[in-house]
């Protein structure tokens, strides 16, 4: 699994196909799998994602990914916390559950990390003919890129952001009650 290239602080992931897919090819005809591997960059976020492809070499078959996102928060924190356990459950069919084909394309200005050639990342504004330029110097110290003509100039939003800010309220509300567990810490 290569996840999160050049360490893109988003959180993504496609928690269907890491439950299933290396079973399917160790399964498959004339399959010489032995195991799984990863190759992150980083792994400062997108937890479940890391837990759940670290098992799968123990697994004999599928994950039931209903079963194993209910009982996640569990091994995370160190006890049951249904407010935390129906957080995962919405991350898992929001974030973690990007099926449209388009991999991830972070395109977030926030995440965007320096360069050794600095560059200004320009994106269209909200309204017509508008655009923010994300730097206080003068513009001719900078090669510019502008973002409006890229192929994924658009963010790659696959998920219901209402459902997400619930979940983050979930967190938010019921985090306090694992604050103390050691597993979490």
């Amino acid at each position: 699994m290569l996840h999160n290239f050049a360490a893109d602080f988003e959180m993504y992931g496609v928690l269907d196909a890491v439950a299933s897919g290396p079973i399917d090819a160790r399964l498959s005809e004339n399959s010489t799998m032995v195991g799984v591997g990863m190759s992150m960059e980083g792994i400062e976020q997108n937890p479940i994602v890391y837990d759940l492809m670290s098992e799968m070499s123990f697994h004999q078959r599928q994950v039931d990914l209903q079963v194993w996102v209910e009982t996640y928060p569990t091994r995370r924190y160190g006890k049951s916390v249904v407010g935390l356990q129906d957080a995962w459950r919405i991350l898992h069919q929001t974030l973690y559950n990007c099926t449209d084909g388009k991999n991830d394309k972070n395109r977030d200005v926030i995440v965007a990390f320096p360069d050794v050639e600095p560059f200004v990342i320009q994106t269209p504004g909200l309204y017509a003919r508008t655009s923010k330029n994300y730097s206080t110097l003068a513009l001719e110290n900078y090669v510019v890129k502008d973002a409006s003509n890229d192929a994924y100039e658009q963010p790659h939003i696959w998920y219901d952001t209402v459902a997400v800010i619930h979940a983050l309220e979930l967190f938010l509300e019921y985090g306090d009650e694992v604050s103390d567990s050691s597993t979490f810490r």
